[in-house]
């Protein structure tokens, strides 16, 4: 369990045991010129933040409306936020040295349609797509 952000212990033992919050299905995808992850969980939806844990305990939070991506594991915490055609400032925590690595995000496109969103964007010369999907 993680301790770093606020919410994340109440939230990893929600999705973990079951609690009476209302889940989805997800089907997660991450892919670049080299690589193809897929995974499908059980998410939950707090406000405006769909929240999923990842096969290696790894905790991500999206933010439908502020377009954000943050994700947390015992070694990193990684922050992105998305505008079309735009680019932004990430960062990249490294916990053992308690050390931020700046990131340049451009992100070539968005779409949304209700829980569904994928989006299109390049780190440092590499080319991601990252989308979610409710499984029905």
């Amino acid at each position: 369990m993680y301790k770093n952000r606020d919410n994340c212990v109440i939230i990893l033992s929600i999705i973990e045991v079951g609690e009476v919050m209302p889940k989805i299905d997800l089907s997660i995808t991450i892919e670049n010129q080299n690589n193809k992850n897929h995974l499908q969980t059980k998410a939950i939806i707090i406000e405006d933040e769909i929240i999923y844990k990842e096969k290696d305990d790894t905790l991500t939070h999206f933010n439908y409306e502020k377009n954000s991506l943050v994700r947390e594991n015992k070694d990193l915490i990684m922050n992105y936020t998305f505008i079309e055609n735009q680019k932004t400032e990430g960062t990249i925590k490294v916990k053992e040295f308690n050390k931020k690595i700046k990131v340049f995000i451009e992100t070539k496109e968005i779409k949304k349609e209700n829980h569904d969103i994928e989006i299109e964007f390049i780190v440092e010369d590499n080319h991601f797509i990252y989308r979610i999907e409710e499984i029905k």
